[in-house]
């Protein structure tokens, strides 16, 4: 549940070796925007460690790109151009093509 970021995010800190498994059941808009806006709080947060950080950064990337996670596979960070506010990036695989 959302309500649980915070602390999950807490515990990874405080335990590097520990992987989670978030599941996405069906919550709330209230809850999306909750997890959201803990996502982004992380992104920009300099007192995260570098990797919650970017694991953050990747779902948000997910979310607001409409990727599955197969999309996000083949999405190679080498190819992603910043160019005028605008992040472009070429899908070299898609789990619907």
């Amino acid at each position: 549940p959302p309500w649980l970021l915070p602390q999950l995010l807490q515990f990874l800190r405080q335990h590097p070796g520990a992987k989670a498994l978030v599941c996405a059941p069906s919550w709330p808009r209230e809850a999306w925007f909750a997890q959201l806006r803990e996502l982004e709080r992380a992104v920009s947060g300099e007192a995260y460690p570098l990797y919650l950080r970017f694991y953050a950064w990747c779902k948000l990337l997910r979310h607001w790109a409409s990727l599955r996670w197969d999309d996000s596979l083949g999405l190679r960070p080498s190819k992603l151009k910043l160019r005028a506010r605008t992040l472009v990036g070429v899908l070299e695989r898609s789990s619907s093509s």
